[in-house]
């Protein structure tokens, strides 16, 4: 039962560290981004923006939006969220607040209304933390895998 377990936490490992290569570090990025919010988050407002619903089926309100940057309209956000949280957030003028990093060709934005900077303990951390352990603890994993086979 080990054995499977260890290989588990490998395939896992392998298929995090390609995913992350694949999307250029996105999520470790955005972890770095999170130790020093001041320099890499940016308070913007999403202008020009449109909605496209892309639910699957009735009831449900989960849409892609689609707008520019306020501080520089060469830039393109395109993130998914429910209907309801959306509305919630539009401003006066019509626009919708967001948090935006940038960090090379990685770019990463986030619904908020609060002058809060995103932090290391927030739900988005969640998915590169868990990359990270995945990633590092195969290493673990394929030492004891060949202690485990050396044995028999």
């Amino acid at each position: 039962m080990k054995i499977y377990i260890y290989y588990f936490i490998i395939l896992t490992g392998i298929t995090a560290i390609i995913s992350e290569v694949i999307y250029d570090f996105k999520e470790v990025k955005f972890l770095y981004a999170t130790f020093f919010p001041e320099k890499y988050f940016k308070k913007d407002e999403l202008t020009n923006w449109k909605l496209y619903n892309i639910s699957g089926s009735e009831g449900t309100d989960f849409s892609m939006y689609r707008g520019q940057l306020k501080s520089n309209i060469n830039i393109t956000v395109q993130q998914s969220a429910r209907e309801s949280l959306i509305t919630s957030l539009i401003l006066e003028n019509g626009n919708i607040p967001i948090w935006f990093m940038q960090i090379g060709k990685a770019k990463y934005s986030l619904w908020r209304k609060s002058k809060e900077y995103p932090s290391l303990i927030s739900k988005e951390a969640i998915k590169p933390i868990t990359y990270i352990f995945f990633f590092l603890y195969s290493f673990i994993a394929i030492y004891r895998l060949i202690k485990l086979k050396n044995k028999s």
